[in-house]
């Protein structure tokens, strides 16, 4: 019968190694990337006066709380 270790972690070469720098860079510009458009989403909503969040269906509370509920539990 065979052994078959399922735990075994993969073997790490020399290219990926030398590419985990540039990876985890390539990871970090596009997490910005995102976090720069969510926030200028959410400054659009969030300058918005009542009346034009009413003519959307939106209100005010809402918006708000959906801009900072990654910071805070309600």
């Amino acid at each position: 019968m065979a052994n078959i270790d399922v735990a075994a972690r993969p073997q790490t070469t020399l290219l990926g190694t030398l590419a985990a720098p540039f990876v985890a860079l390539g990871n970090a510009i596009i997490a910005h990337g995102e976090a720069v458009a969510d926030y200028r989403a959410e400054r659009f909503h969030l300058n918005l006066t009542d009346e034009e969040l009413a003519q959307r269906g939106l209100n005010r509370k809402d918006q708000v709380r959906k801009a900072f509920a990654p910071y805070m539990s309600f």
